[in-house]
């Protein structure tokens, strides 16, 4: 038994010696369980046979208090190695001591064994053998126990000590994605080049064995009681089991997967683990940032012979928790093949790369808003006490406080070759400002979230335009979100319009208190300005030319704005976790005559458009020191996959 056990702890690990690693595990452990057997029962029977007559049970009651004596020493050598040894040390060499140092006991036991005098019954039938030396039987019998039971501890704690042994930490984790993805990137880099320089097809063995897969990320808990704060609306396990997803782009999502990861690993001691996926990278996802250059007349044969985008194996079925959990536990909401869709689409759509895009969002649906945030965002660059160190615009233009005359240096005809184009106001630490210019209506709205979700954000903001239907309303007061009447439309197959959307706390109070600071109006007194309640979102830019059916249903819902896009924002940040939050600035009231003519929405715009956005970018920096709070409980569905 000491000899299996003392080999399990030089055994190779899975990254060595693969599958054989677990086979041998497996054998040495059944080893042990013959040993632990023989042992147990030898010791039992020693005892009773050699005991005086009316000693028997006195002296075999050794055999449970040699298995309590080896249980404590046992527990005491890896306590003593768990506290010498940081976890990684632990993890990487410390557990195997105990299991090496069984050694030891195999000299001592064969010591032991070697000297002990047998029982009166065997050696009636061994009389031609010499006697051996006189000994006590029973502490003969307490010491034997004393190794059986320190054995028997090892091999109860060999399985969990094996997956401690096999873990990842999240740092190490966090390498062995990055060097399968970049692994797989290269390789279907290399053979597209391959391909279109001499012709060659990539190996399909090759293929089979993993060649151009994503790598798999999988967090195992097993049930045990964690540490994880009752408040906190990610990081956590709805049930035990193995939480599995793939992952691209890990450099691009590093902070993410870290703060994730370790939370799950400190409060749940959770056993991470990084494969190789069986689901390949789609080739038009590695051609940006390499050295390929295609042309339409290639893109049939690469289609044809590399992994491509197949739409039915992507959705956002988790997400909508619409998933089975009793076959599948995702570990995010976004798999790796719709995260890299996404990130192609957003580059499109916005005509800015990923990496740009700030965790803090503004979304608004008039241009000058832009015009107003590349002022603010320009003085903020220069500006050395300012946090922001750089702006990123739509078009490829990157401005820093180096860049001569920065606001002339942004071209206007750059972002009109984007759909909805954006702007990212950068900071050191990756906590910075993006805004959107969404234009007008809920398909874009819908379009650019979808997309924009796979980044997980920590919070997004409707800071545009309205109508107000209210007769106290005045042109250029404010109207804060509490509800939605969603006639949109464009989201009812998958939220339909009678599921309601809570507002968030956090964010209402931040966009009150920002309204408060930035227009100086204390106390009650903003209350002159800011009206809060029920936001409209339609479909319908001409719904005033269906005056009476609109009027009857706005006044059922006691609607104070409407809008085309806020509703729709608010609904997918609800869908896809995301904190959402809407303030909204009236520029007319259609139902009350006042209708925007040219001359008074200029007017409008150079009064109120700087305040409001103020209120947006305040909103913001309240936000930011909510740090996790700022994530609602109540956006998690009943089967929540761990990751935010």
């Amino acid at each position: 038994m000491g000899i299996a056990t003392a080999l399990i702890g030089i055994l190779p690990s899975f990254d060595s010696i693969g599958w054989w690693a677990p086979v041998l595990l497996v054998t040495l452990r059944a080893i042990q369980g013959f040993a632990v057997g023989g042992e147990w029962g030898g010791a039992a029977l020693l005892s009773v046979e050699s005991a005086p007559k009316n000693r028997k049970a006195f002296y075999s009651s050794g055999v449970q208090v040699g298995y309590g004596v080896g249980l404590l020493l046992s527990t005491g050598l890896v306590s003593l190695i768990s506290q010498l040894t940081t976890d990684e040390q632990f993890l990487s060499w410390g557990w195997r001591i105990p299991f090496i140092f069984s050694i030891v006991l195999v000299v001592v036991a064969l010591w032991i064994r070697n000297g002990m005098e047998e029982s009166a019954e065997f050696e009636q039938q061994q009389r031609e053998k010499p006697a051996a030396k006189k000994r006590l039987p029973v502490m003969e019998a307490l010491a034997c126990d004393i190794l059986s039971g320190i054995a028997a501890h090892l091999w109860n704690k060999e399985t969990d000590m094996n997956n401690k042994g096999s873990s990842l930490t999240p740092a190490q984790a966090l390498e062995k994605l990055d060097a399968l993805y970049e692994q797989s990137v290269n390789a279907l880099r290399n053979a597209i080049g391959d391909y279109i320089e001499t012709g060659k097809l990539p190996d399909e063995k090759a293929r089979t064995q993993g060649l151009f897969v994503y790598p798999s990320l999988s967090v195992t808990w097993d049930g045990s009681a964690s540490s994880n704060p009752k408040t906190r609306a990610y990081a956590r396990f709805t049930h035990s089991g193995c939480y599995s997803t793939t992952i691209t782009r890990p450099g691009l999502f590093r902070p993410y997967l870290e703060e994730q990861l370790t939370l799950l690993y400190q409060d749940y001691g959770a056993h991470i683990s990084v494969e190789p996926s069986l689901h390949e990278i789609p080739y038009p996802y590695v051609i940006d940032g390499s050295a390929l250059t295609l042309d339409r007349s290639m893109s049939a044969g690469l289609t044809r012979h590399f992994p491509t985008t197949e739409l039915s194996q992507i959705g956002d079925e988790t997400a909508d928790g619409i998933y089975h959990p009793a076959e599948f536990s995702p570990l995010s909401h976004f798999d790796a093949r719709r995260v890299d869709f996404s990130l192609a689409r957003l580059r499109h759509y916005t005509g800015t790369p990923a990496e740009h895009f700030q965790p803090f969002v503004l979304f608004t649906n008039y241009t000058r808003y832009v015009d107003e945030f590349v002022r603010w965002g320009c003085s903020q660059i220069l500006d050395p006490d300012s946090p922001y160190i750089a702006l990123s615009c739509a078009g490829g233009i990157w401005i820093t406080a180096e860049t001569e005359a920065p606001e002339e240096a942004i071209s206007d005809l750059a972002w009109k070759k984007h759909q909805m184009p954006a702007w990212h106001l950068i900071t050191a630490d990756g906590q910075g400002i993006t805004l959107i210019n969404i234009g007008v209506g809920p398909s874009n709205a819908k379009t650019i979230c979808d997309h924009l979700a796979v980044l997980r954000p920590d919070v997004w903001l409707m800071i545009g335009h309205c109508g107000g239907l209210r007769e106290s309303q005045l042109i250029g007061d404010y109207v804060l979100a509490h509800a939605y009447l969603r006639d949109d439309h464009v989201l009812d197959a998958v939220l339909p319009p009678d599921i309601p959307i809570p507002s968030i706390a956090e964010v209402q109070r931040a966009l009150y208190d920002a309204t408060k600071e930035v227009s100086g109006m204390p106390g009650e007194e903003v209350k002159q300005r800011l009206r809060t309640g029920t936001v409209v979102t339609t479909d319908d830019r001409n719904w005033e030319l269906r005056y009476s059916a609109s009027a009857l249903r706005f006044n059922l819902s006691r609607a104070v704005a409407i809008d085309m896009e806020s509703a729709t924002i608010a609904a997918q940040g609800y869908r896809f976790r995301v904190p959402y939050g809407t303030l909204l600035c009236v520029s007319d009231k259609p139902l009350h005559g006042e209708i925007k003519l040219p001359g008074q929405a200029n007017r409008f715009y150079e009064g109120a458009i700087s305040e409001h956005l103020q209120i947006g970018i305040r909103a913001i920096d309240l936000l930011r020191a909510e740090g996790d709070r700022l994530h609602s409980r109540k956006l998690r569905t009943f089967n929540e996959p761990p990751f935010r």
